[in-house]
């Protein structure tokens, strides 16, 4: 019996960077997302796919990753924010903009970054 090998990604990247910023690419366009990010926790971003300014989206992502949702809107309106603890002990912020982020996205950002 032969066996055959499905490829769900059609972009690859050994750079993390590259990777996040491919994954959210695909992920904004299959959620309809105006733009997802990857940042730190000080609002620092570190990687990005759409239109929004990056700084103000990773600041904003920030603050409604922490329940401060007025704060964020504030800084970027419609944003959530979820933060993702990595193996190495180090955090990181999904922010979405125009939707919720997604729901795999700890899945995702985890083993991209591993």
């Amino acid at each position: 019996m032969r066996h055959i090998r499905y490829e769900r990604r059609f972009q690859r990247s050994d750079d993390p960077t590259e990777a996040l910023r491919l994954w959210l690419e695909a992920e904004a366009r299959r959620c309809g997302a105006r733009a997802l990010s990857v940042s730190t926790p000080q609002g620092i971003p570190i990687a990005q796919f759409g239109p929004a300014d990056p700084c103000a989206l990773a600041i904003a992502a920030s603050l409604a990753s922490r329940g401060a949702r007025l704060a964020a809107g504030a800084e970027l309106p419609n944003v959530d924010g979820c933060a993702v603890e990595l193996d190495d002990g180090l955090e990181v912020i999904v922010g979405a903009c125009g939707t919720f982020v997604p729901p795999n996205a700890e899945q995702h950002v985890r083993r991209i970054l591993s």
